[in-house]
């Protein structure tokens, strides 16, 4: 049980590792380097104040799972930030004083998993 939880985990981390790579190869549109910054050691206002003054950063943080594991994305400042064929989903992130609203670009078909599932309302 716990061998199944510890696969679980690594996989949610190398598809986390994967999907920030990719965003963060879509964003890298020029050969400019990219800020990193440590959630657990900025406030939320540090981590908002960054974002927009940088564009785009690594945000990482310890894994709750996995010791000694770092887990990163590539976040930006602004929703209008996010190049075509990505769209901007608000995600939260834990800062060392609260949970904090930042902005992720995702492919398309990422984006989609947030649309309800269901029948569809009768006034279609």
């Amino acid at each position: 049980m716990v061998g199944q939880m510890l696969a679980r985990a690594l996989a949610s981390a190398v598809r986390s590792i994967a999907i920030a790579s990719v965003t963060l190869i879509s964003l890298a549109g020029s050969a400019s380097a990219i800020e990193r910054y440590d959630l657990e050691r900025m406030t939320c206002s540090q981590i908002t104040e960054a974002l927009s003054r940088d564009g785009r950063a690594v945000l990482q943080r310890s894994s709750k799972n996995v010791q000694q594991m770092k887990i990163f994305d590539v976040y930006v400042g602004s929703p209008m930030a996010c190049p075509a064929p990505l769209l901007p989903q608000k995600k939260a992130v834990l800062a060392k004083d609260a949970s904090c609203d930042v902005f992720q670009c995702v492919p398309l078909i990422r984006s989609w998993s947030r649309v309800p599932r269901g029948p569809m309302p009768k006034s279609f």
